[in-house]
């Protein structure tokens, strides 16, 4: 076999395990919500169990989660289109990923692995307090609180990604992000007294406001941290005009 039909098969083979990988990993955060929905049932007295069924969408897990299965949804699609036809439909989809994962994705996925398992090592309660833990399996906590970090991770190696904006700009739209969880965090808590996490109950709301600014500094550091160091950048440098 020439050289040129080696590396024509080693591309064939791992363009099919990276659809696979896109359609695996789709698959498993869908039957994770699907269980979640079906399986789990959220009908008790205690409070955090009825803010997990009153507040679901104020989470910023699910924030996180929905992004990924977004992202992974849109790597389906695009890995299904023909290259030749839908010519215009995937280099849009391919930017759209890019953004998607190096702004929202890639940052909010190790903030959420790494301040979940963080305060669950220090007390559980403060994270997973038991009257949830009761209801909901083991491997659905991970699903949505390791596992995220293994699916991303893969990414990374298998489809690396490329910054389609400057970094300054993909900073403002992240920290957009981040004002609008706040707010939806925020409203929950001021006009239904929701806490959503056992420690934020230690503190007053103006209290809460200092926290999550310090979470979003957390946040945008992995960001900064990913396109340094992680993602190629596609943006051309501009040149200056000589006078």
């Amino acid at each position: 076999m020439s050289v040129n039909g080696d590396v024509c098969c080693s591309a064939l083979v791992r363009i099919m395990f990276v659809t696979l990988f896109h359609a695996a990993t789709l698959l498993h955060h869908l039957v994770v919500v699907g269980f979640c929905i079906l399986f789990i049932p959220l009908d008790n007295d205690n409070q955090f169990v009825w803010e997990a069924k009153h507040f679901y969408g104020r989470y910023f897990t699910n924030w996180n989660f929905a992004f990924q299965i977004l992202y992974f949804t849109m790597c389906v699609v695009a890995d299904m289109l023909d290259e030749k036809s839908k010519v215009n439909l995937k280099s849009w989809l391919e930017d759209a990923k890019n953004f998607l994962f190096t702004v929202i994705v890639f940052p909010y996925t190790w903030f959420s692995v790494t301040s979940f398992w963080t305060m669950y090592h220090v007390d559980e309660e403060y994270v997973f307090p038991q009257a949830l833990k009761d209801l909901c399996p083991p491997w659905v906590n991970h699903g949505v609180h390791t596992n995220i970090l293994v699916v991303m991770l893969l990414e990374v190696v298998l489809s690396p990604r490329l910054l389609v904006m400057s970094r300054m700009k993909g900073a403002v739209v992240l920290a957009i992000s981040l004002v609008a969880y706040d707010i939806t965090y925020l409203s929950g808590n001021i006009l239904y007294g929701a806490y959503l996490y056992p420690f934020c109950t230690w503190f007053y709301t103006s209290e809460m406001v200092m926290i999550l600014i310090g979470f979003n500094i957390w946040i945008m550091c992995f960001y900064i941290l990913g396109a340094k160091f992680v993602f190629t950048s596609n943006i051309k440098p501009q040149k200056t005009r000589l006078l």
